[in-house]
This record gives C-alpha cells, structure tokens and sequence, in this order.
C-alpha cells in the first residue's frame, strides 16, 4: 500500500499547482483521503482558490478550497489511465460523510540559497486538516465544489460523542456524588478545560507552560449526545483568568494554550538593559505610505522602535480601512457592565457593579500597557462617555458557590474586555501573504504623515489583531488583516 500511495501523491503524473505572485513561484500539492482508504490528488486545471482564516473567537484555523468541478468531473472521474494497474478502490474517490475525510495541504516556494548559489524549497506549511463540509456553488457557469476544513484535531472535539462529567475531577465514588452540595462539586474550570480536552484527545495536546490555571470554578456535564465543542464553548465564558480577566485559547504548534489577556500584552515587547526585544506574540511592521515624504524627528519611542534599515511593509494610503466605533457601540457597547447574581440555596442577590465599569478596565489597561514604547504617555483607546454614563449593560447569573464569587465579581469587566476587541479603533488592509499574521498576535503600524491630527497620532504602535484572511490563487497570495488599537496617547 505504501508503494500505491507514493505512485498517488509522487508518480509519474504531475499533480503539483503551480501559482505566480508578484514575482514568486509556488507550488501547491493537495489530497484528499477518507475512511474507505480512498484517494485524491488535484491539478492545476482544477485548482481554483484556497483560502484560510484565523479569528479571535477561535483557536483554530478554517479554511476552504475552491475546485473547478465542470461536468460534474469530480464525480464521474476517476484516477487518470497511468494509474489502471492499481485497484479500483484507491483509483476512485466518494465522499463517506462520516467526519473522516482529510485534506492533506502542503505549500512550498523557491528561495535562492546564497551559500550554495542555487533555489531550494521553503516549506510554507505542511499539514493535513478535516473536511468538515462540502457544497457545489456555481461561479461563471461553472459547478465549483467548496471544500471546507478545519484543523484535525476539531475531528476529535466535533464528532467523538461521549459521556462527559467534571465530576471526574473530584477523585470520588460516582455512587456518592448525589450526597455532595453543589458547593463541594465545584471544581477549577482551567483544569476542567483541561481535562475535557485531553479526555477527548491525548495529554500531549495540552502546552503546559502557556496555560493559565485562572480563578473561575464550575461543575458541568456534557449533555447527551453533544460534543467537547459545546462544552469548551462554555467553559471559556465563564472562565476568570489568575489575573481576573478575559482568558485567550488558541491552538499553536500542534498544542493548546490557555492564557490570560493580560500575559498575551506582555508576549508582544519588551526592553532588556536598552535592549529592544520582540516577543513571540509580534508578527511584522507596516507602514502607511502617503504622499509626504518628509522625515520628521519625533521623541516618541513608538514611531521610532524600529530602526531606520528596517524593511517596513509598504501599505498604500487608500488600501488600508480606519474604522473608528460608531455612535451605537459608542452608547450601548463601549460602557459600563454590571452582573446580578441571586443564590439558590440562601435566597440572596449580589451586585457587582464596579469591575465591569469603562473607567476600572481603564485603570487595568495601565498596568497591561507597560510593556508598550511610550506606556508612561499613553492610555486605553475609550474615551469618556459623558453624555450617556447612565448607560450600562447588566447581566444575570443564577450561582449557588461561594467560591464563584470572585469569578462573578469579574465576569462584567471580561465581557466589556471581549466587545473592545471588537469595537475600539480598527484598522483593515491586504499585505503579501503570510501564515504568521492570525489572530491573537500583533503587528507594528505605523504611518509617514508630517502633521498629525487627533487620530493619526494614536495609529504608530501595536494593533491586536482579531481576523486574518490568506488567499492563494493565481496571480494572488495575499494576507487581509483586520486589528484592533488597545492604546492611544493621554489627550494634553
């Protein structure tokens, strides 16, 4: 079998896509696999697009594939002839609709070597995901089949149904447990996190030294017939990182990690000793090209962090997208939040209405700042809401544990967090491609302007950013960015 699958996916039949941009060649080798052992390679006569995208709300990448399938080609086609010695089982593919049907994507392009004075390839990214849906679309007359992936790993999470309990954690007599008070069934919802998801896939999955162990409690069962999917949905709602605030799970390098928005701000950059050093969460620099070019001194460290030899990423004026948050988030979003809670057991209420507040998560942001060039000059991108102050959202929360108090106390504050990722000051534009630029991380921007107004001047520094878009297909390998700006300078 290992000889058919190489004469598959190495043979004598070239079933490498070849795609041109801005003066670089890459090659594209794509397959499909499912659970009857089938096989499918595509070509470049069949290749239409291929995209990927990353977003805040999630830990993984989704993506989708774009094949021509004229005539319904895809159907009715088998393996070409060259193939006929080998049996008709692996020469034809269907889909099984059984959750088990991957994609196999490895992209690649030629670098010149200077060493050795010749191109080598450089592996892009090589990695097998799971299809999670197909649908044929029509575009220019044409049937298109739209495949749409997800890491493998979701394969786990999204189709594995079984009983599940946080109970587990309690290291008791299952017969037992209908004695326990709600109260002693509460356990830590990181480590409940945890567990859930190395009870659905393996214990290697989980990296260790990125995960927050947090503050909030819980005790959940998966309902019937439901997947892990459901049940991490919930958890990180309501989970309270150990420096009380939103906590961020994202799935890097083959592992999960938990941490906290506070730790993420510090994971960007730092100063050592004068030193001016870039962590792991920074992806690249942009510039914003507009027409004056003259070079004006500044003292701000944000405008000058990276040295004058640095390759900026050149970003024409009218291809980048400033939004600013419009009059409705600005009264009914960007505001205070409070939560009520009310005990079952003791027939109480509680109010926590000071941590959701616009001005606590200010002053919270001053500490989360420091790391950043200029933190002693600059503040959270909110301004003050004046006008409509008595505006607030106010959430309701039946709890019965005491030990979630601190957790509920924050709960306000985590959800105002999670709305300014979306609606503080963002910025959308297209840069070459690049898998480095996704969620979660930041990128550097900054701008050639000479005279700056109000808004200009809070645009050099470091964008969060919360969607990334990457596009292959010819003529185009593109990246489109959409960040949001958590700091601007303390209006004199």
């Amino acid at each position: 079998m290992a000889n058919v699958i190489k004469s598959i996916f190495g043979g004598d039949t070239d079933t490498t896509i070849k795609l041109d941009s801005d003066g670089t060649q890459y090659f594209l080798s794509i397959k499909i696999l499912n659970s009857k052992g089938e096989y499918k390679s595509f070509t470049s006569t069949s290749f239409v697009e291929l995209t990927f995208e990353s977003d805040f709300n999630s830990p993984f990448i989704a993506g989708q594939l774009q094949i021509d399938n004229r005539g319904n080609q895809n159907l009715f086609n088998s393996l070409p002839d060259v193939f006929d010695e080998m049996p008709k089982k692996v020469r034809q593919y269907s889909s099984t609709f059984d959750g088990q049907e991957f994609l196999f994507i490895q992209i690649r392009k030629k670098n010149f070597n200077t060493k050795t004075c010749s191109y080598a390839d450089e592996i892009m990214l090589d990695k097998p995901f799971v299809i999670t849906n197909t649908i044929n679309s029509t575009l220019s007359n044409n049937t298109i089949s739209n495949y749409y992936f997800t890491d493998l790993i979701v394969a786990d999470l999204l189709y594995t149904r079984k009983e599940w309990t946080s109970n587990v954690l309690i290291g008791k007599n299952k017969k037992t447990l209908s004695k326990f008070s709600n109260e002693e069934l509460q356990v830590n919802g990181s480590a409940a996190l945890k567990r859930l998801i190395t009870d659905f896939t393996y214990p290697e999955i989980i990296d260790n030294n990125e995960w927050d162990r947090g503050l909030s409690t819980l005790q959940y069962t998966l309902p019937k017939n439901a997947p892990a999917m459901q049940a991490i949905t919930y958890m990180l709602e309501n989970y309270v990182s150990s420096n009380e605030d939103l906590g961020i799970l994202t799935y890097l390098g083959g592992q999960f990690q938990l941490t906290s928005l506070k730790d993420i701000f510090a994971q960007v950059y730092q100063k050592n000793n004068n030193q001016k050093i870039f962590k792991e969460r920074f992806t690249n620099a942009f510039k914003v090209q507009t027409e004056d070019t003259d070079v004006v001194y500044t003292n701000k460290e944000a405008e000058r962090l990276l040295p004058n030899s640095f390759q900026f990423i050149p970003i024409n004026q009218i291809d980048i997208d400033f939004t600013e948050p419009d009059p409705i988030s600005g009264i009914n979003t960007l505001i205070d939040h409070s939560l009520i809670t009310y005990n079952n057991g003791s027939k109480t209420f509680n109010l926590f209405n000071k941590t959701g507040t616009v001005e606590e998560v200010r002053k919270d942001f001053s500490d989360y700042l420091k790391t950043f060039p200029d933190a002693d000059e600059i503040e959270l991108n909110v301004p003050a809401n004046d006008f409509y102050k008595l505006n607030k959202v106010t959430n309701f929360n039946t709890s019965n544990s005491p030990s979630q108090t601190t957790s509920n106390s924050q709960k306000s504050k985590i959800s105002l967090q999670r709305k300014m990722l979306q609606y503080l000051s963002r910025c959308k534009f297209k840069a070459p491609g690049n898998f480095n630029i996704c969620a979660n991380k930041f990128l550097y921007l900054t701008v050639t302007v000479k005279e700056k107004n109000d808004f200009l001047t809070k645009v050099p520094g470091f964008w969060y950013i919360t969607n990334s878009i990457t596009t292959l297909k010819s003529g185009t390998f593109r990246t489109e960015v959409t960040a949001s700006k958590f700091d601007r300078p303390i209006p004199e």
